[in-house]
């Protein structure tokens, strides 16, 4: 309650709870009695007036449960998603699969569902939007309980499976971290298989204590490819510096290239000098056969009276210096290519990344010498 005052010339009034008390310096007056009762009724009618302006209390905002405490009560992820999965279907049941897809989208970011995630790859694939579609069915299908029908779910995957890519991908080492165009998609060994569109991608693996691989492939739609990631462990005290591509190549240079062709050019220069050697050693056996006919006083062009034996034993031997002179021809010919090849392997594995094995390497035989043929 409120303690009112009221003062006039000698006399003091005093209202409290209700009651008053008069003090003056012989007692209330009559006039003072009276200006105590003005005072009053001013007071009286201030009060109701104030009353009267006192706004009203306002009302519970929109959404809210209309408690008088004030507290707005608000939609959890989980009944905001089931508002969203209803307007969603709606609009799926009047093929408006625009605006299903985007409803369900926002319902499956507020609460992940086998159904919802059924319900959004369903409007997905309406819109061919085939590798998103994918995704979703196929998690729908995993995630669904095990008593529930996901044969129908399971054909709608199927029908985008055909318009997509899918790709296993692997790494050799458990818990390398698996890349996909740049992306990070989980470590090895990944369970599930990834949808991709078809065309040419870049698969990476890293891990901290092995060397980065890489592999870029162009993968078709309607095909399941597998992508298997091989990473070499480092050397003890190397590192990946950090480059503009991902972690650098540490292997250093290949010289798997560049051993073969020296090697191969050395086989080829060998047998080359060895034909030198046995056609010169003919060319000299047929001189001596042909002096000693000379001296006999015969001849082979044409071969006289009892020389026709040792002429044909001239001409043989003479065809087979010839052959033997062509043969380290070639085999000069092919080593020095050979030597030659060596030497541009070596370039090229001090100037670009070079392939990390050799697949096969097989020796080539010819008439123009010996070769190597090698897959690296």
């Amino acid at each position: 309650m409120s303690i009112f005052h009221v003062s006039l010339a000698r006399e003091h009034a005093t209202w409290h709870d209700g009651r008053t008390m008069a003090m003056g310096n012989e007692g209330t007056s009559r006039r003072g009695r009276r200006a105590l009762a003005a005072g009053l009724a001013m007071a009286v009618a201030a009060g109701a007036t104030g009353a009267m302006a006192q706004p009203p209390a306002p009302a519970p905002p929109a959404g809210s449960s209309g408690a008088s405490d004030g507290v707005i009560m608000v939609d959890s992820p989980a009944e905001r998603a089931a508002k969203l999965k209803a307007e969603g279907l709606k609009a799926m049941a009047a093929k408006d699969f625009r605006r299903a897809y985007e409803l369900l989208g926002e319902a499956l970011n507020n609460q992940k569902s086998f159904d919802l995630a059924d319900a959004y790859g369903s409007a997905a694939l309406e819109l061919n939007k085939f590798r998103e579609a994918a995704e979703y069915l196929a998690w729908s299908v995993a995630h669904a309980p095990p008593d529930q029908n996901m044969d129908p779910t399971r054909k709608k995957l199927a029908a985008a499976k055909t318009e997509c890519a899918t790709v296993r991908l692997g790494a050799n080492v458990t818990g390398a971290d698996l890349f996909v165009d740049g992306t990070k998609v989980g470590a090895a060994p990944l369970e599930n298989e990834r949808y991709l569109e078809p065309g040419p991608h870049v698969f990476e693996a890293t891990h901290p204590d092995y060397v980065a691989a890489r592999s870029d492939r162009t993968v078709p739609k309607s095909v399941d490819s597998v992508v298997d990631l091989v990473l070499k462990r480092k050397a003890a005290g190397r590192t990946d510096p950090p480059g503009p591509d991902g972690p650098a190549d540490t292997t250093g240079p290949c010289w798997w290239p560049a051993i073969a062709f020296f090697s191969a050019g050395a086989v080829s220069l060998g047998i080359g000098g060895a034909l030198v050697g046995v056609a010169t050693s003919k060319k000299n056996t047929a001189r001596d056969l042909s002096d000693g006919i000379a001296a006999d006083g015969g001849g082979c062009r044409p071969a006289a009276d009892g020389f026709a034996t040792r002429c044909d034993e001239l001409e043989s031997i003479l065809s087979s210096a010839d052959r033997m002179t062509w043969g380290y021809r070639g085999a000069f010919l092919a080593g020095g290519v050979l030597v030659g090849g060596g030497i541009i392997a070596v370039i090229v594995a001090k100037t670009r990344k070079p392939p990390a094995t050799m697949s096969s390497l097989r020796p080539r035989w010819g008439l123009g010498g010996i070769g190597l043929d090698g897959t690296f």
